[in-house]
């Protein structure tokens, strides 16, 4: 887990250093920098310095060092340097399994090829989720049990659910279908946004192999604010290895209070970006002092919706 994160003249960052926890949430207006927050873990998880280009740093300067430091148990242990020939620090000894999900507006695709009997793990979910029926084909097929807690939980989140079955509308390829009650038969596309992705959210986290790092964009879209609840949960099982998965580390992305209620300030972490007089962007981590005394009445997104990011940030009066 990166348990503090220093970036220095990447994109609109000319300096950031704040802490991380095994669930974070990056809040703030449109434009101040927090898919571009993602993006610098992107980075530094793989490694990527090579594709860090001239738009990517401060100022649109080639001659800007761009640095990216991650520190794992109080060691700066991952670090992305511009000034190394390759572009990173030679403590990057492997690139970590990293995954930056964005869902598309119109739900996840709906169908997907299948899995050769050969395979020995289901494939990674894709970024977009489009490969959920092929992951869901292999669990039918060779994790009956995984399967099985997958439905349970789509069960208790889709009132008249009955069961998920996986159809084969041509040889190669695979849908989910959802059984519900009154013998009704529906494939994805069919359903809902929202339940299209919740089914994105059980079967990343029900998967064997969760990346251990997870990056999320708005995962409210779409979604009733009842459901966040149930989201916020499940990321929060995958941060502690309750499915099974080694922990993973998730940071989001959102801008609802909803969402933001969902969230416990002795275990989660909250950060506010915002923009800068030079145009730069910064972040820093929420004022538990200040607002120990708020939530004790109102919920975390309640403050923020009355108060505004300043309001998370300023010191106690």
């Amino acid at each position: 887990m990166i348990e503090q994160l220093t970036i220095e003249n990447f994109a609109c960052f000319k300096h950031v250093d704040v802490p991380l926890k095994p669930l974070t949430v990056l809040i703030g207006p449109n434009n101040t920098g927090k898919s571009c927050f993602l993006r610098a873990i992107q980075c530094l998880l793989t490694a990527g310095s090579h594709n860090i280009d001239q738009t990517e740093r401060w100022g649109l300067s080639v001659d800007s060092v761009v640095r990216i430091l991650g520190r794992q148990d109080n060691q700066t242990s991952l670090i992305l340097d511009t000034r190394r020939h390759d572009g990173r620090g030679v403590e990057v000894r492997n690139v970590c399994e990293v995954a930056r999900f964005m869902l598309p507006s119109g739900g996840i695709p709906a169908q997907s090829e299948g899995v050769a009997d050969s395979a020995i793990r289901p494939p990674a979910i894709a970024t977009d989720g489009a490969n959920i029926p092929t992951i869901l084909d292999y669990f039918l097929r060779r994790d009956r049990q995984r399967r099985d807690k997958l439905v349970e939980t789509m069960k208790r989140h889709v009132e008249g659910l009955v069961d998920l079955d996986i159809g084969t509308p041509t040889a190669s390829s695979r849908r989910i279908e959802f059984k519900l009650e009154n013998n009704l038969v529906l494939p994805t596309n069919q359903l809902s946004v929202g339940v299209q992705y919740l089914l994105f959210f059980v079967a990343l986290a029900q998967h064997p192999h969760a990346p251990r790092f997870i990056l999320i964009e708005e995962p409210e879209n779409g979604l009733h604010p009842k459901r966040l609840k149930d989201v916020v949960g499940l990321l929060r099982s995958l941060t502690k290895g309750e499915f099974g998965a080694p922990p993973s580390q998730v940071i989001l992305t959102t801008h609802s209070p909803y969402l933001l209620d969902c969230i416990n300030l002795d275990e989660d972490e909250v950060l506010v970006f915002s923009r800068n007089d030079d145009g730069s962007r910064t972040a820093q981590p929420v004022n538990r002092e200040r607002l120990k005394h708020f939530t004790k009445e109102f919920l975390l997104g309640e403050i923020w919706y009355n108060e505004s990011e300043e309001g998370l940030i300023r010191p106690p009066s």
